[in-house]
Formats: structure tokens, C-alpha cells, sequence
């Protein structure tokens, strides 16, 4: 979706939580063997940790906004993608950078709205802790889950559909 964005070229800074968490690790490799394949246009040219906090995740875009100019998006792989949002349009940068990300919490929406974030992939939460709860208590009763993993659907919500996610009008 990024690399599309950038019409293959570019450069990318990554925000992650954790380097040491598996789903986090997977959605920044994953993304990085993804432009590696199908974009050689683009350029990674950082990655750092934000411990799933707004905050960290401000401070790391400010600092490299600071440092150069040369990030066209930024690719925030869990927790905290509105503190990179502000840092973006505090920069007055918003239509220069790229960003995409994941979940959908009200302060994501806001920054959708303002075409701030460029989109991002909701991940039906409800879904996830109800077929959680459901397969603990199935597995108490003796039934064995059909699968090892689950697979939720994605939404990629954007300016031009986030009118269609109730939740967040």
C-alpha cells in the first residue's frame, strides 16, 4: 500500500513497538520484503522502537524531520501512529509524507479527516476478543480449535471511506 502510495520511489522511515514482539516483527520485515520484491525504488532509511507510545513515536519523527528532509513516508507498525501524525502536521508536511498504519482509535480517525494519516489498516478488534474468548471457552468444553491461527479480515480505511466506520463519525 505504501510503496503504491509512493508510486515506487522514495524513502521510508518505520515505527515499531517492539523489535522483541513477533506480530510487530512481522508487520516490519514483512514490510521490508515487500519493497525489497516488488519496490527497489524505495528506500528504508530508518527504523526505531516507539514501546507503543504516542509520544516516542512524536519525538522519533521530529527528530528526523529535523535531521533530513528526505522521508516521503512513514510506515507505523503498532501503537502510537497520532504521535507521528502531529509531529507530521506540526511540520506542515502532511501533503509531502505518506503515512500508514494500523488500527482505528478515534484520535486516527481525527488525523484521516485532516488527510494527515493516509490509511489504515483496521483489524476488527471486536472480532479478534470475541472469537478469543469464544475459542477458551470452546477449548474448556472440550472442543479442539479447527485452526492454529485465525485470520481476520482487514479494512483499509482512508478519507474516502472512514464514513463507512460508524464507530468513528
Amino acid at each position: 500500500l505504501t510503496g503504491k502510495f509512493l508510486h515506487g520511489k522514495g524513502n521510508i522511515g518505520i515505527i515499531t513497538g517492539f523489535f522483541s514482539m513477533e506480530g510487530h516483527e512481522s508487520r516490519r520485515k514483512g514490510f521490508i520484503e515487500i519493497l525489497e520484491k516488488q519496490f527497489p525504488g524505495i528506500t528504508v532509511l530508518w527504523q526505531e522502537e516507539n514501546h507503543d507510545h504516542w509520544e516516542e513515536a512524536y519525538e522519533i519523527v521530529h527528530r528526523h524531520q529535523q535531521d533530513s528532509n528526505d522521508i516521503s513516508a512513514l510506515y507505523v507498525t503498532a501503537g502510537g501512529p497520532f504521535g507521528a501524525a502531529k509531529a507530521i502536521e506540526e511540520s506542515g508536511k502532511s501533503k509531502k509524507v505518506t503515512l500508514v498504519c494500523f488500527d482505528m482509535v478515534p484520535e486516527t480517525a481525527g488525523f484521516i479527516r485532516r488527510d494527515i494519516i493516509d490509511a489504515s489498516i483496521g483489524q476488527n478488534p471486536f472480532r479478534q476478543g470475541y472469537r478469543s474468548v469464544l475459542a477458551v471457552f470452546e477449548y474448556l468444553q472440550g472442543k479442539k480449535p479447527e485452526r492454529e491461527i485465525e485470520f481476520v479480515n482487514l479494512d483499509i480505511i482512508m478519507k474516502e471511506n472512514i464514513d463507512s466506520y460508524n464507530n468513528f463519525v
